[in-house]
């Protein structure tokens, strides 16, 4: 018999239980393995391939990735996902992080936000907004507030990293 039609998202869910499976698998296996210190940096780059694939997953099903903070930042992060990507590059080739930190104060109204890099020959930056998951790669001005520093000549000032038009205090 054939098997029933399933929705793609409990195909999803099936893929996700299969996934944690084969990582508790992983784990009992690195148990029982005894790791020299030469095998230490192999096995950090591939569960950190791992980690960003993860991630990469969360980022797309509700955006809920955080991680603890100190003071008033947010703890909302994110990753730039293959598609995502794919619009930056073309502009040129950058380097890609693994994750990106919302640029906003603790408890900021509206969606998270983020800088990936500036729009090359324009006083703009590649911005990131998101909330759940809802994301949304726009081309934003940047603040232009700066706050002066002590060197007559304006070497020391400090440029607010926010974009233009920002609902928080500026950060500098």
């Amino acid at each position: 018999m054939p098997p029933a039609h399933t929705s793609p998202v409990t195909d999803l869910v099936r893929a996700c239980h299969r996934f944690t499976t084969h990582m508790r698998l992983l784990a009992d296996q690195l148990g029982r393995v005894h790791v020299d210190d030469g095998d230490v940096t192999l096995l950090d780059e591939a569960t950190q391939n791992a980690r960003i694939a993860l991630w990469h997953v969360i980022a797309r099903s509700n955006g809920a990735l955080q991680r603890p903070t100190e003071g008033n930042e947010c703890s909302f992060f994110t990753v730039v996902t293959d598609a995502e990507w794919q619009r930056l590059m073309e502009s040129g080739e950058l380097p890609r992080e693994h994750a990106y930190e919302c640029g906003m104060p603790a408890d900021h109204p509206g969606p998270h936000v983020t800088f990936i890099y500036e729009a090359m020959g324009t006083f703009q930056g590649w911005w990131l907004r998101w909330r759940g998951r809802e994301r949304e790669l726009v081309i934003h001005p940047y603040c232009g507030e700066t706050q002066r520093g002590l060197d007559p000549d304006g070497l020391d000032d400090t440029n607010c990293l926010l974009f233009q038009g920002h609902p928080c205090p500026h950060r500098f």
